[in-house]
């Protein structure tokens, strides 16, 4: 009775354990990116501490070679898993079409593919593709008045009105992007009325 409850016992242990081996037996695990666990049962789905599981296929998406990696028994699966980690600062995102936008900076892709964020307070997150993740800060944009030229007088004596335009504009801190209009609410008050005193005095003298 005791030699058939041992092997059940044990035979439960393996199961439990054999999961957890069968990560260290992954294809190449990288620094940063995702990787190929080998097979492992699909009622598991393990992972290395701190990694996080993406996908799952039989043949890695067609990547796993059969020399390297045998065919999966049934209920069992290669499960891809990726490492998360923060955004390192580059100028890589500027022409990336995929680039997400966190207010004052954008993160993407090193390889410009479809970041994946964990954790967007930290910006915790992967690249699927492998490539790094990656962070660029967007140029400073700053606001001023842009005083336009004066039109012709209505009059040309006693009781005309002349006037100019005076408009908010943005100007980016990348030399290669002009100045461009923006809401008046984006310029300094104080800084009009400056402005508005500097064209009376002007006028009158």
């Amino acid at each position: 009775m005791v030699a058939g409850v041992v092997p059940a016992a044990l035979w439960r242990l393996c199961a439990l354990v054999l999961p957890f081996l069968t990560v260290a037996c992954c294809l190449d695990v990288p620094s940063h990116g995702c990787y190929w666990t080998g097979c492992q049962s699909k009622w598991f789905r393990v992972c290395s501490a701190g990694h996080f599981l993406d996908s799952q296929s039989v043949d890695c998406d067609g990547l796993c070679m059969e020399s390297r990696s045998p065919p999966c028994l049934p209920l069992h699966t290669h499960f891809y898993c990726c490492i998360p980690g923060t955004p390192k600062l580059t100028k890589k995102c500027g022409n990336c079409k995929n680039r997400l936008d966190f207010g004052k900076e954008f993160v993407c892709c090193s390889d410009c593919s479809d970041p994946t964020i964990l954790i967007k307070d930290s910006k915790l997150g992967y690249c699927k593709s492998g490539a790094e993740l990656s962070m660029q800060l967007k140029p400073q944009e700053t606001y001023h008045w842009v005083v336009g030229p004066w039109m012709k007088c209505s009059s040309p004596c006693d009781g005309g009105v002349q006037y100019r335009d005076v408009a908010c504009y943005g100007n980016l801190s990348d030399a290669m992007i002009k100045h461009y209009p923006v809401d008046d609410a984006s310029c300094s008050a104080d800084e009009m009325v400056l402005q508005l005193k500097l064209f009376m005095f002007i006028w009158l003298v």
